[in-house]
């Protein structure tokens, strides 16, 4: 996935707004997810955190775009569930199929790591239109489709 982005809240102000109760704590968040991941209070050493990051920073559901494309389009691995999803987001099935997607993505965050959603939306990459409507034996401009890969 690349880097996992860190900011630290200095103002208590700040740090309530965002949720955080204590001093130290640290919380994770994914893309498209609404509820944060909180660190566990018993990692003290840099290992752990490093270790306890690298287990949960990879997000369930990822939109593809031209700065990510080499980290969301990439070859899955044995144990890993796919799911692409084609939509406009701009349309009223694009987006009734992205919140689906999202409620997928919540439901479903315990498996980060093994359950990946990639979402495209077609207008992005026109040039791919014809490829992937031929990879996947799909219609991409009749409306939002799904495909997956187990």
């Amino acid at each position: 996935m690349g880097e996992v982005e860190f900011y630290a809240v200095v103002n208590s102000y700040w740090a309530r707004k965002m949720g955080l109760k204590r001093v130290g704590e640290v919380q994770m968040i994914r893309p498209f997810e609404d509820d944060p991941i909180y660190a566990p209070t018993s990692v003290d050493t840099e290992g752990e955190f490093e270790s306890w990051v690298e287990k949960h920073k990879q997000p369930i559901m990822q939109k593809l775009t031209l700065q990510n494309y080499f980290n969301v389009w990439k070859d899955r691995e044995d144990d890993e569930k796919l799911i692409i999803a084609f939509c406009d987001e701009e349309s009223r099935e694009g987006r009734a199929m992205f919140k689906l997607l999202q409620k997928i993505a919540d439901e479903n965050s315990e498996h980060a790591g093994t359950l990946k959603i990639s979402l495209i939306d077609p207008d992005e990459f026109p040039l791919m239109v014809d490829i992937w409507e031929e990879m996947f034996g799909i219609d991409i401009e009749g409306g939002p489709q799904l495909d997956r890969f187990m």
